[in-house]
């Protein structure tokens, strides 16, 4: 008997969570979304910080650049792990932007973006690894910028 009481008095309390989630989740939030960052953490091979801090600078930062330019990232940010402990990254790439683009018009702009540096998908492909002696791909996150109101 006191199971089914302990039992009953349980789904009480979780009714009354539910009915105030319900009635809280109907309000306005005090955050609405911002920009998007797209992380990526890069692993430098001991020996080679120099040499991908050149790529960075020459590839990383031109492509940013670019797409700053044509109005389709806000900018980028390239941060160095200053006190790494095992496992982290040595260096975050972050690509921010407004809005996420359909499928056609990512599309579109590595279309154009090809076009414009006379490439093409399997020469990025090919270039792309010829960095992998020198840099490992970490994880890569999609983080969305939270705005409170006043």
């Amino acid at each position: 008997m006191k199971a089914l009481k302990l039992t009953g008095a349980l789904c009480a309390a979780g009714l009354g969570i539910a009915m105030f989630a319900s009635a809280a989740s109907a309000q306005k939030s005090v955050a609405t979304p911002g920009n998007y960052w797209d992380v990526q953490e890069i692993m430098i091979e001991p020996g080679h910080t120099e040499q991908y801090l050149d790529f960075v600078k020459k590839q990383v930062m031109s492509d940013c650049d670019w797409y700053t330019a044509k109005g389709y990232e806000l900018g980028c940010k390239i941060i160095m792990n200053v006190n790494k402990r095992r496992h982290e990254p040595d260096l975050i790439i972050i690509r921010m932007f407004k809005d996420m683009p359909s499928v056609a018009e990512m599309q579109r702009r590595q279309d154009e973006y090809n076009a414009a540096h006379k490439t093409d998908d399997h020469a990025m492909d090919a270039d792309q690894a010829t960095r992998t002696p020198i840099r490992k791909l970490g994880d890569n996150s999609l983080w969305q910028e939270m705005n409170f109101s006043k």
